[in-house]
C-alpha cells in the first residue's frame, strides 16, 4: 500500500548507490538549456498551451506530447513539465489524489533545471503555481480531494517570441 516496488536492505542499497546514480541521475546541460530556451515556441506547443489555459488538461496532453516527441533539444523537457502539471490538475479534477501527488512530485525534475523564462514561457511562475497546488493538495489530503479549490489552477503565462 506504500507504493514501493522493491524493498532492499540498507547495505545493498548503499553498495548499489553508484550504479543507481549513474543509471538514473539526470545532470542538466545548462549551456544547451540556455541556448534552446532562446528558440521560439513551435505551433504544437502553442496549441497545447491554449488547451491548458482553457482548462482542457487532458486534451493539452496530446499536443504537448507530440511537440515533445518532435523536439530533440534539451528544451523539450519544458513540454513534458507543462504536460505533467496539466495531468496533475486533471487527476485532481477526477479525485485521484495519489495520481496528482505523483505527477506534482515528478514534474520538478523537468521544470527545476530550466531558467525562469524558456521559449517565452514564464517557468518560474509555473513552478511556483505547481508547488502551491501541491502544498494545498497535501494539506487537504486524499479524503478531501473532491473539495480542492480549482481556482488555484492558473494558466501558463507565455509570450510569442521570434
Amino acid at each position: 500500500s506504500a507504493g514501493a516496488n522493491f524493498v532492499f536492505a540498507r547495505s545493498r542499497f548503499f553498495s548499489d548507490m553508484a550504479a543507481l546514480l549513474q543509471k538514473h541521475a539526470r545532470i542538466p546541460n545548462y549551456d544547451a538549456l540556455t541556448a534552446t530556451c532562446q528558440q521560439p515556441l513551435p505551433p504544437l506547443v502553442i496549441e497545447g498551451l491554449e488547451l491548458f489555459n482553457q482548462g482542457e488538461y487532458y486534451k493539452c496532453h496530446d499536443a504537448l506530447e507530440a511537440a515533445w516527441n518532435e523536439d530533440q533539444t534539451a528544451g523539450r523537457e519544458l513540454y513534458r513539465g507543462i504536460l505533467q502539471v496539466g495531468i496533475a490538475y486533471y487527476q485532481i479534477q477526477r479525485g485521484n489524489y495519489r495520481g496528482a501527488v505523483k505527477m506534482l512530485l515528478r514534474v520538478r525534475q523537468w521544470l527545476d533545471p530550466l531558467p525562469d523564462w524558456c521559449r517565452g514561457i514564464h517557468v518560474a511562475k509555473l513552478r511556483q503555481e505547481a508547488a502551491t497546488v501541491q502544498e494545498a493538495l497535501t494539506t487537504l489530503g486524499a479524503d478531501s480531494v473532491g473539495s480542492f479549490d480549482q481556482q488555484l489552477f492558473q494558466p501558463v503565462e507565455y509570450k510569442i517570441t521570434n
